[in-house]
């Protein structure tokens, strides 16, 4: 006589059979998940801890990189980085670095609190491959609510945010490059995309060995610059 449950009914088996939904995995750990789903994620912060994962640069006395929780994406904490306000291009950068030694379509994700002042906010990438680097960048310029797109081609603006944008609005921008043969893919500002496969990183000879580097800071173009909010980073490869 049978005894137990029928193949159909087996618990395990209607476990192990489905399809596993990855991004509620990630919601659940991360508290959110990146806007497209895509990639696999190798490395995050959301800036609750300490800088001890960044190497911060501070090249002006009035510079500042730290975690505050004045404002949050993800309770309690974000990083604020206050730029120069004497020194006209002066401000804070954090960086990090992942030994990656084959190249691989990446992303990066950053969370942005849409904010004022005379500043230029940045999230790059960076390839360091056989002696030479390619990287590209995506930065926010809060006096004209411009993101722009740092190639090998001249600036480049993607997006101009509309003037009734609510202040203190988080929103998530992702950059995405196929370091394999060396082009853009896309740009994600909030629920928007943007095709950039015609526009190449641009390059420099390095002695820095094989790694991916991301790069976030702000720079201060006049007095009136202000402080700027990052909720979140998220870094994936394998990009489709």
């Amino acid at each position: 006589m049978a005894r137990g449950y029928p193949d159909y009914q087996n618990p395990v088996n209607k476990v192990a059979g489905r399809l596993v939904d990855f991004s509620a995995i990630v919601v659940s750990q991360l508290g959110m998940s990146p806007l497209d789903g895509l990639g696999r994620l190798v490395w995050f912060d959301k800036f609750h801890g300490s800088l001890s994962a960044w190497y911060i640069v501070l090249p002006d006395a009035d510079d500042s990189a730290v975690i505050c929780t004045d404002v949050s994406e993800v309770p309690p904490c974000c990083l604020r980085l206050t730029p120069s306000v004497t020194v006209v291009g002066g401000g804070p950068s954090v960086y990090h670095t992942q030994g990656f030694t084959i190249p691989s379509p990446s992303g990066l994700e950053v969370s942005m609190r849409v904010n004022a002042g005379h500043v230029r906010l940045y999230m790059e990438m960076a390839l360091y491959y056989s002696g030479t680097v390619y990287y590209m960048q995506v930065y926010y310029l809060p006096v004209l609510r411009q993101f722009v797109l740092v190639s090998a081609s001249p600036d480049t603006v993607l997006y101009t945010l509309p003037v009734a944008y609510s202040p203190g609005t988080w929103l998530t921008v992702k950059l995405v490059v196929d370091w394999i043969n060396k082009v853009g893919m896309h740009v994600l500002i909030g629920d928007l995309s943007f095709d950039i496969s015609a526009y190449a990183p641009r390059t420099a000879a390095t002695a820095f060995v094989d790694s991916l580097e991301i790069n976030l800071g702000a720079r201060g173009l006049s007095a009136a610059a202000l402080p700027q909010y990052l909720g979140h980073v998220y870094l994936t490869m394998d990009e489709p």
